[in-house]
């Protein structure tokens, strides 16, 4: 779990990984959480 201001931030850095550079993920999909406990 990882905290981005906006949503385009964590999409950016989910394809900068390098298993997506290298081909390892197709595909790696940003969904929102919601800290909901403490």
């Amino acid at each position: 779990v990882a905290e981005f201001s906006s949503q385009d931030d964590p999409q950016s850095w989910a394809d900068r990984d390098p298993y997506v550079a290298a081909g390892v993920y197709v595909e790696v999909m940003v969904k929102p959480f919601k800290k909901v406990l403490p």
